[in-house]
């Protein structure tokens, strides 16, 4: 959870975080810290139309393996304008993030689901994020 602490009359943002087995929890703040929103791809994705900016609308947790349903939703998410695929996804737990594009096109990304990146996403529904292009070629990013 994301909240604040107040020392004198300084508001410092502050995030708990739960650490370990039995889930520990402590407590970081920290001075002008800004919130970075950055959604990274690894190439151009058909599902992102050019866009660079988005906004988060919704968080939700799913499944991969042997028997899942996302068939088509896993398909569509991993197509790139090359023709070729993103082959990362294996069994396991992930997380549907799902934008609202600056040109007005919705779309998905699946993302490895952690207990803390759910709880720092779910924060962040509403909040814009640059659209991050990273190439496997060894270029520098481009927004």
């Amino acid at each position: 959870m994301t909240s604040e602490h107040v020392t004198g009359a300084l508001v410092l943002p502050c995030r708990d975080f739960c650490y370990g087995q039995d889930c520990h929890l402590f407590r970081e703040c920290w001075p002008d810290k800004p919130v970075n929103n950055v959604v990274r791809f690894s190439g151009e994705y058909v599902k992102l139309h050019g866009q660079r900016k988005a906004r988060l609308l919704d968080v939700m947790p799913m499944e991969i393996g042997e028997n899942t349903p996302h068939t088509a939703l896993v398909a569509y998410d991993t197509l790139r304008t090359d023709g070729s695929r993103y082959i990362g996804l294996c069994d396991g737990s992930y997380m549907l993030l799902i934008f609202l594009g600056d040109k007005g096109f919705m779309f998905t990304t699946i993302r490895r689901r952690t207990y803390e990146k759910m709880l720092s996403y779910q924060e962040r529904i509403g909040q814009e994020f640059d659209v991050v292009i990273i190439p496997d070629n060894g270029e520098k990013p481009h927004t």
